[in-house]
Parts: C-alpha cells; sequence; structure tokens
C-alpha cells in the first residue's frame, strides 16, 4: 500500500490461468547483479531468494515471521503448493540467482563473498570458507532440502521399567515424525515430544523432520538405569563455561534424607565419570542452591567438543537418582558460539550465557516481532548476565540481537 514496495510470487497454470497470487511485505534490496528469484521444489511449492532491507515479514497469511532486520540482508524463503508460509531463514551469503532444485529436493547455489564466511544453516554447526584478502570469491554450495535438522533436547537416561518423555525441536519449529528404526521400522507417533514405551534395555529411537520432504533421521538412545523416585525436588540443574572451566548450578525446594550429590562428565553423553560430590542438606523444605566448578585442568583448549554433565542424588540409604543431562559446547576463540539463553520461554527474568569472557564490548538488543526496538544494553567483561523484561510488555515472541565486532547471534525468547 502506498509506495512501500512489497515482493509477490504468482503461480500461473501451463496455459497461463492465475491459480494463486501472494504478497510477502518484503522491500527488496536493489544490488546491481542481485535478483528476487523463484525456485520449484517439486510437491513442496516454491523457493523465493534474494535480498531485503529494514524490516520484513515473510510470512504472507495474517500471521507474522521476522527475520533480524538489515540493509541488503539476504534470505531464503519457501511457501507450499498453495502459497502458504513453510519458513524463511537468513543465510551469510548472497546468492546472485535462483536456487537449482534437483530430483531429490537437493539446492544449490552459486554468489561471491569476501572475508570469511559460515555456509551452514544449521545453527549448531559451523562451515568457513575464506575469500583471498585482495578480493572477493565465487562459491557453489548444496544444500539438503532439509539441513536444519533436530536437535535432541531431552534427557538421555531414564529408570528402568519406566516410561519417559523423550523432545527435539527444530529451527523451523515443524512438527516431527517418531519412529523406531533409522530405515523403515514403526511408526511411533508426531509431535516434537514422545512418550515411551516401557524401558527394559537401553532403546534407540529415530525423529525425522517431514515437514514437506523426508529428511533424515536422527537418533536419541536412552539410557536405563537402576533407580529408585527419591524425595527431592530440583528446581534447576544448569552447567555453563565460566573461563576456561564449566560452571554447574543447581536449586532443589525439598530435601528427605538426602545425603550428598554427585557431579559426572562425559564426552559422549553415554559414559559418565564422577568429578566431584557435594554434601546434601538432609531434610529441608527451603529453596538451596549449590555449585561446582569443573576446573578441567587436563582438558586441551585447542581443541573444539561438546562436554556432558549429570547431576546424581544419593539418599542416605544409598539409593540414588539421576537428572537432566546437560551439554556444554567448548570452541577455541568463538565467544558467541553456542550462546544460550535461558528460562525460555521466560516470565520476565532470563539469563545469556556463552563460552569465554569478552574482550570486547557486546551489544544486547530486545525487539518485538515486528523489529521494533525495546531496549539496547551494552556488556563488557563477562560470559553470563542477567535481564529483566519490563512487566509491562504483553505476553508473546521477542528477539534477542546479540553482536560483538566479529558477529551477530539472534535468539527467539518468549514471554508467558
Amino acid at each position: 500500500s502506498g509506495s512501500t514496495l512489497s515482493l509477490y510470487v504468482v503461480k500461473l497454470s501451463p496455459i497461463g490461468i492465475l491459480l494463486w497470487a501472494k504478497a510477502v511485505h518484503v522491500i527488496p534490496g536493489l544490488i546491481d547483479g542481485v535478483y528476487d528469484g523463484v525456485s520449484s521444489v517439486s510437491d513442496c511449492g516454491v523457493l523465493v531468494t534474494g535480498i531485503f532491507v529494514g524490516t520484513a515479514d515473510f510470512d504472507p497469511s495474517i500471521g507474522v515471521f521476522n527475520l533480524p532486520p538489515g540493509i541488503f540482508t539476504p534470505y531464503i524463503l519457501q511457501l507450499d503448493p498453495n502459497g502458504n508460509f513453510i519458513y524463511a531463514i537468513k543465510p551469510n551469503v548472497t546468492f546472485k540467482s535462483p536456487l537449482d532444485i534437483d530430483a531429490f529436493g537437493n539446492m544449490y547455489g552459486i554468489g561471491t563473498f569476501s572475508n570469511t564466511q559460515d555456509f551452514d544453516l544449521n545453527p549448531n554447526a559451523v562451515f568457513n570458507l575464506t575469500a583471498p584478502v585482495e578480493g572477493n570469491a565465487t562459491f557453489v554450495t548444496k544444500l539438503l532440502p532439509f539441513p536444519w535438522a533436530p536437535s535432541v533436547i531431552s534427557p538421555l537416561s531414564a529408570c528402568l521399567n519406566s516410561t519417559d518423555t523423550i523432545s527435539a525441536s527444530t529451527v523451523l519449529g515443524s512438527s516431527l515424525s517418531w519412529y523406531s528404526e533409522v530405515t523403515g521400522g514403526t511408526f511411533l507417533g508426531t509431535g516434537n515430544s514422545l512418550i515411551t514405551p516401557v524401558l527394559t534395555d537401553t532403546t534407540t529411537f529415530y525423529v525425522q523432520d517431514s515437514t514437506c520432504q523426508a529428511g533424515p533421521r536422527d537418533s536419541i538412545t536412552v539410557n536405563t538405569i537402576s533407580c529408585i523416585p527419591l524425595p527431592i525436588t530440583l528446581l534447576s540443574f544448569n552447567a555453563y563455561l565460566h573461563n576456561e572451566a564449566v560452571q554447574t548450578e543447581w536449586v532443589t525446594t525439598t530435601e528427605i534424607n538426602n545425603d550428598y550429590f554427585t557431579i559426572e562428565r562425559s564426552t559422549d553423553a553415554i559414559h559418565f565419570d564422577p568429578i566431584g560430590t557435594k554434601k546434601g542438606a538432609g531434610n529441608s523444605n527451603a529453596m538451596l542452591n549449590y555449585e561446582f566448578l569443573d576446573q578441567l585442568s587436563t582438558f586441551n583448549f585447542s581443541l573444539s567438543t561438546v562436554l556432558y554433565y549429570r547431576l546424581k542424588q544419593t539418599d542416605f540409604n544409598g539409593n540414588y537418582e539421576y537428572f537432566d543431562v546437560k551439554a556444554v559446547y567448548i570452541e577455541k576463540n568463538t565467544s558467541l558460539d553456542y550462546l544460550e539463553v535461558y528460562p525460555n520461554p521466560t516470565t520476565g527474568e532470563f539469563f545469556i550465557s556463552w563460552n569465554d569472557k569478552l574482550t570486547n564490548e557486546i551489544v544486547i538488543q530486545l525487539t518485538d516481532n515486528l523489529g521494533k526496538e525495546i531496549y539496547t544494553t551494552f556488556i563488557t567483561q563477562e560470559n553470563r548476565i542477567q535481564l529483566k523484561m519490563n512487566n509491562e510488555l504483553p505476553k508473546g515472541i521477542y528477539f534477542l540481537n546479540i553482536q560483538t565486532n566479529q558477529t551477530t547471534v539472534v535468539k527467539k525468547i518468549i514471554k508467558n
């Protein structure tokens, strides 16, 4: 409307009859040699690629889906065969032409880039290429139909002869399918979580994103352990990188006959070793805070890895219970890699933590789902901070734009 530019996508029959037309509220960025393009994805609809400026709503319906605002920002948008929104995502490079699609749904793109760029669209992975110092380089990239595979967010151990809930999530928020085998097998259900059958032994389940075309199945192995539910209420358990050590923290609200806690560490989330203990309170109805610092004195920080931490509670009579496994991502000289925002959803207060203490200033900006700035703060010499939303802010979706002089990370946060 008015003088504002919008992108449109039109579908015509083979003889030119209009089937549908959709408007996407995107202000195209006009750069010589870069155009908005449309590619067919067989039964999955169409892919739209290009660049935009300012704030854009990529959902052509009454819904809203924003990518972080910017100037000449690249995007990939997928609509289903009826023109309905599936996803939009921001790559780090700009494609010079529409993506080519093969018979299997794989996507191919070409363009130019400068400096060092990450070509992996998966936020939990990195694939960097570096251009020559004196100029740009040409790139060719191949993307799977669904490169945003499900990420496991469920506990990896459960009590023997009991059921448990396992869960996973995707960047796109799409529904997942669950199976008993990596191929074929029994279909177990759909959704972001699954209630397992009674676990009589260590069992592996498989989860698949089938929003449009069937993606690969990821495995979730649930290890069964002999345990008896104990009268202790754990409010929270967290682990995060602190300088070149890992800080573990947990809070209990009730304890009955609680002797001690054991902190365990693993490099594969299967085989755990004890690394420390903390004396319990015995009996308590108060909120109690505990912490343990893993100094990592023998760990080689020139290598990147993932460490897993598990909390074990032991009663005076020897009975014990395990709690959720927490992953800590350790990568050399990547301060904002594996940045974590928790709790999320939140009622207002939340924490932001990242790998290393910063040597430069970090800018944290909170915006609403329309890209409107709510507040901006500047942080130095920290790797974990606590923030609080104004009580007058309505419930809904917000975005945290976290920037250093080297990188930018965007996290969605939900206020309940």
